[in-house]
């Protein structure tokens, strides 16, 4: 037995993303194939009113991550006025939307932390 401990926790907003290498179709003549796709992640809060989704990711002492939702015991709150974060109707992840209080800045905006039987067991603060 090896005990892995919490070394961050972190939040992470995404507002899109773009994928190459997904082929049209896939039908019988993948099977036993195999192909590369990649995938590019973006945050772009430009403006009032923009949108996007906020993640939970905790990272442990032995390299591996894991995604933790609400439903785990995550929670995501914002550390500035110019940010409002809700957690989605599917209480899986966050919506992060900028008010009209926001000014043109980059920074460590959100705070996010993992909590498992009313204890903290991580918490961070991620790049917006």
């Amino acid at each position: 037995d090896t005990t892995v401990d919490v070394i961050e926790v972190k939040p992470v907003v995404v507002t899109g993303y773009f994928t190459s290498g997904v082929p049209n179709t896939v039908d019988d003549s993948f099977s036993g194939s195999s192909f590369s796709v990649q995938v590019r992640l973006e945050q772009r809060l430009t403006k009032e009113g923009d949108t996007g989704t906020a993640f939970v990711v905790a990272k442990f002492s032995d390299s591996t991550e894991m995604m933790i939702s609400v439903l785990d015991g995550g929670a995501v709150e914002s550390v500035t006025s110019g940010l409002v974060v809700v957690e989605d109707d599917d209480s899986s992840n966050w919506k992060v939307t900028v008010t009209s209080q926001a000014f043109t800045s980059c920074g460590f905006l959100l705070k996010a932390s993992w909590s498992m039987c009313g204890n903290v067991v991580g918490e961070g603060f991620g790049i917006v």
